[in-house]
């Protein structure tokens, strides 16, 4: 089957069993940036037969599509977030994450819902920019002795990269930190200033490798955000990692997360967090080694892809898990990684780390389903107990060495007198 009929027939594919929480025409957006995944990896309708070249230019121009529409829309959906920010630095104070116009942000009726403290959405916005950049990255692992790996976008020509035996899987997923200076001089890395509005055939916006490593988690940023510094925060840190995914295919390339990370920085003096809690979080959101199948990073997609069991999206459940709110355990990620053990990860991951105490949210109470187990059937019978006069210190220890989310408090006799969460514990330890 011809490339082209590949393209189109995957996009039908999802436009017929997917649905996202968003209109149609940004799903589609959306979609199409996801059948460039499945060429260069082989999945969907291209049967393990990779395409690692293939950009969302050539996505769009296999479904017949207005290149330059496209691209007009995906810069529409990031520009609207920075006048948000802009207005905010300017002193007014949109509750709404909406347009003038009445349109959500993303175009996710959900978020038009929600009243926001406009300065910790625009906190959530300098987190998300910043933790994403490759130097942020590698300070983070420098500081907090964690492996994460990073790369940047670069104009690429490829006549240039392919003379050299390089491809974009290559680039992508090789570490090329030490080869930089040589790619701009052989040519293969182009002035960005020349191409930025270029619609050259032989140059594509594409990501190179630093460093290799096994990546930071969306759904872990957004939740950790969430947790240290209130669900609005985490909000601003969503919709940054929303436009690290439109800014792929825009009408003016740059990395626009960062530059509204800049715009906060430099126009809102009293964001209040320093640079050490931005290498934290970055080091906080890092998968770790061994684990890059057990913790969910969801796609733009996966965000606001609606389950059909629990009628909920990742983003939506993610964000009443910080508002304290009763969820429906769902499935995550590409890896469909269960809810609550991702959510037990976060309060786990917080406490190792001895972070400072800050209002934190409570482990879901997932709502039963109709036909729910018994007890006995999902019971884990190795608990961590623990005496009423305990040190606090000695109880994190015991939770960490367990992996335990909880503890039983126990008097002498052996009687239940409660219980203790990790998020109570985060809301009074002195780290």
């Amino acid at each position: 089957m011809h490339l082209n009929q590949l393209v189109q027939r995957d996009f039908e594919n999802l436009l017929g069993s997917e649905r996202l929480r968003t209109d149609q025409e940004t799903e589609e957006l959306i979609f199409m940036q996801s059948i460039e995944g499945h060429a260069h990896n082989g999945a969907g309708t291209f049967q393990k037969n990779r395409y690692v070249d293939i950009t969302i230019d050539d996505i769009v121009r296999a479904l017949g599509k207005d290149p330059g529409r496209i691209r007009a829309a995906r810069q529409k959906l990031i520009d609207e977030v920075k006048e948000f920010a802009q207005a905010t630095i300017e002193g007014e104070e949109p509750r709404r994450l909406a347009t003038a116009k009445g349109e959500p942000f993303l175009r996710a009726p959900f978020l038009k819902s929600i009243d926001v403290n406009p300065k910790d959405v625009c906190r959530g916005l300098y987190l998300g920019g910043k933790r994403d950049n490759s130097d942020v990255r590698r300070q983070a692992e420098e500081k907090h002795k964690v492996r994460i790996g990073g790369g940047e976008h670069y104009f690429v020509n490829l006549h240039a990269m392919r003379s050299m035996g390089l491809d974009g899987e290559k680039l992508a997923h090789q570490p090329h930190a030490e080869s930089m200076d040589e790619f701009r001089r052989m040519g293969m890395i182009v002035d960005e200033n020349a191409y930025r509005h270029s619609n050259n055939d032989h140059v594509r916006y594409m990501y190179i490798r630093h460093r290799t490593g096994p990546g930071q988690s969306d759904d872990a940023a957004v939740m950790i955000a969430g947790l240290l510094y209130g669900r609005d925060v985490a909000i601003g840190v969503f919709l940054a990692d929303a436009i690290d995914t439109l800014e792929k295919y825009v009408t003016e390339y740059s990395d626009q997360d960062e530059d509204i990370a800049a715009l906060v920085d430099s126009g809102m003096k009293d964001h209040g967090i320093d640079w050490d809690e931005v290498l934290q979080f970055a080091a906080l959101s890092a998968i770790p080694e061994g684990k890059e199948q057990h913790v969910p990073d969801s796609s733009l997609r996966y965000l606001l892809l609606i389950d059909r069991h629990t009628r909920m999206t990742a983003i939506e459940s993610h964000l009443r898990v910080i508002d304290k709110e009763a969820i429906l355990p769902m499935p995550l990620g590409l890896n469909r990684i269960p809810s609550l053990d991702f959510y037990s990860y976060v309060n786990r991951r917080i406490l190792e780390a001895r972070t400072p105490a800050r209002p934190a949210a409570e482990l879901p109470v997932p709502v039963a389903p109709k036909r729910a187990p018994r007890v006995k059937d999902v019971m884990n019978p190795d608990i961590v107990t623990v005496k009423p006069n305990a040190s606090v210190e000695d109880l994190i220890d015991l939770m960490v060495t367990k992996k335990r989310d909880f503890a039983i408090v126990l008097d002498r006799k052996g009687r239940v007198k409660g219980v203790v969460r990790s998020s109570d514990l985060l809301r009074i330890a002195r780290f």
